[in-house]
Formats: structure tokens, sequence, C-alpha cells
């Protein structure tokens, strides 16, 4: 199980003469109030921690958002998350044998959070978030194997893999203003969801019995095997 940290740093004000200084509020960010539309395109490449993906070209993924702004810098943004791409797509040919394999992954995420927007400085904002993350992740494999030779058969597999679950994400925008049409946007988000995980596979097996005078299909199939 992958641990995460979260550390808080507190800051005390100095004491002079048994009186607290004075500490000076962070500044908020007045804004104009209503709703807030956001759209990211998004180049996105697969990783797999675990060994390495064998197909892992760039793809296009996306976020949108809609969300409420406060006058007084206070938000609520309702996020969305989806990427979906190919991560193997191989074949190999022999004498008499055909194997071809191919799998795809798709993950997808929805965010409801709550923040607050501050303005150190004229050209730079903070925009700290908490909230709940619903999220999702599929994997699918299948294969082909075609023999051609002596006892003709195909063999079909597929096996799939899929998480769904619920956690806290907590969040941090920035944005640096560099002109009146310009500006620098990052963003930094962790979550820890908890959920269940299902897989199955499954296989079929057909085979070809060639006769004198005729022919016969014998259609074997295993499975499914479910586990969660």
């Amino acid at each position: 199980m992958k641990k995460y940290t979260l550390t808080l740093l507190l800051t005390a004000a100095p004491l002079f003469a048994g009186t607290p200084a004075p500490v000076a509020p962070a500044p908020q960010y007045n804004s104009e109030q209503g709703f807030t539309l956001g759209l990211e395109p998004m180049a996105l490449r697969p990783f797999q921690s675990s060994g390495n993906y064998d197909k892992s070209d760039y793809d296009f993924g996306y976020r949108g958002s809609l969300g409420y702004q406060f006058a007084d810098g206070l938000f609520l943004k309702a996020i969305y998350f989806g990427y979906n791409t190919d991560v193997l797509d191989r074949s190999t040919a022999t004498v008499g044998d055909l194997f071809h394999e191919d799998a795809h992954m798709s993950v997808s995420y929805l965010d409801f959070v709550v923040g607050q927007t501050f303005k150190p400085t004229e050209t730079f904002k903070l925009s700290p978030s908490i909230g709940l993350r619903w999220a999702t992740f599929n994997e699918g494999y299948s294969s082909t194997d075609i023999r051609t030779l002596t006892a003709p058969s195909t063999t079909y597999y597929h096996e799939r893999n899929a998480f769904s679950g619920l956690g806290l994400v907590v969040g941090l925008d920035a944005t640096r203003t560099l002109g009146e049409n310009f500006s620098l946007y990052g963003t930094l988000k962790e979550s820890a969801v908890f959920g269940n995980c299902d897989a199955s596979e499954h296989t079929h097996f057909v085979q070809l019995l060639f006769e004198l005078h005729g022919s016969r299909v014998v259609h074997q199939r295993n499975g499914p095997r479910r586990a969660i």
C-alpha cells in the first residue's frame, strides 16, 4: 500500500515583553462574483510503476471544470479529468503460428472541492483547496493465437482489471501574471482513494478437426474467473 504523508506547516508569532507581535492576515483576492468555466486539453504519456508499457506514445486527455467564485475569493468547483490510450499493440509470426496482443488503459476522476484564493502581490495568486475525489482506473488485455499446422486452432484470451473508489484530495493552484494577456499557471494535487478492484479473465479455444468426408468444429470455453 502506498503511504501518503501530509505535512502541516505552523507559524508562531514572536513575543516581545510578554505581548504578542501583531500578525498581518493573508491578503485575500477580491474578484467578481459568478460562475467559472474551464477546459484544458493535455498531451499525456502512460507510465507503469512496475514494468513498462510496450506502447507509450502521447495521447490527448482533457480536464474540465465548473465552479462558482465569491467576491471575497472563496470558491466551489467541480473538476472532471479523462484519459484513454492504447499501451500495447504487437504481432509476432512464425511458421504455423500467428500471435497478436493488445492492451489499453483509461483513468478518470471527479473532484468536488472548496478553496480560497489569495493574492500576495499584484501579479501572483495562490488558491489552496480541499475536497472529495471519485476515481476510476481500467486496464484491459486481449490476445489471439492462431495455429495452422497439425491441429489448426485459435485461442482467444481476454483480461480486465477495474478499480473505483472515493477519497480525499488536496490541491494548490498558482498563477503568475506576466502581461495583460499572458500568465504562467501551475497546479499541484495529491489524493488518497480507497475502493474495490475487480479482475476477470476469459479464454475461448476453437479447434478444427478435418476428416476425409467432412469436417467438425470443437469449441471449448474456459472461464470466466472472477476475483475481488
